[in-house]
């Protein structure tokens, strides 16, 4: 059996991250360490053409992909340069090449379909609500309630298999 190649991708540069879409596209990650730049380009995989290519967030290097939902990008940004901390919340639409919306004011912890679940890192604890993922409008307001929000959790399809502390 021959493997044959459907199309190819290259932009000299290392590939960081491939994640496929539900809308049967790839979003591919690239990073330049020594200029600590970041691209991103989203590719169709039934035809091969490039949607996107080689787009760069006003942020060049600190961010990184929460997720991918339909065509959607959710992007975090970092506290610190060099620290594990993500916060902010982008999200990127492939399609019209724009970003969306925009909060530092949440940090991502999940999504469904249509809500992203974010949290506020708050003196005493975590405050927790749910934006909705196409326009960022505060939906519900979740409070202090971890385990609310891990039940919500636990019934959303996903590769989520944590807890919230």
């Amino acid at each position: 059996m021959k493997i044959k190649k459907h199309f190819n991708f290259s932009n000299d540069r290392q590939i960081w991250r491939i994640l496929p879409t539900e809308t049967s596209k790839l979003v591919i990650e690239e990073r330049d360490t020594e200029k600590k730049e970041a691209y991103f380009s989203c590719v169709d995989i039934e035809t091969g053409k490039t949607i996107l290519d080689s787009w760069q967030a006003e942020e060049k290097y600190w961010l990184g992909i929460e997720n991918v939902c339909g065509d959607l990008i959710i992007f975090h940004g970092y506290g610190k340069p060099d620290m594990p901390g993500h916060m902010g919340i982008t999200v990127f639409d492939v399609n019209s090449k724009k970003t969306v919306w925009k909060t530092d004011e949440f940090i991502y912890l999940f999504n469904s379909s249509d809500k992203i679940y974010v949290y506020k890192e708050m003196f005493d604890g975590r405050k927790f609500a749910a934006l909705d993922l196409r326009s960022g409008d505060l939906l519900e307001d979740l409070g202090e309630d971890a385990e609310a929000v891990n039940i919500i959790i636990r019934g959303v399809p996903s590769q989520y298999d944590s807890v919230i502390y």
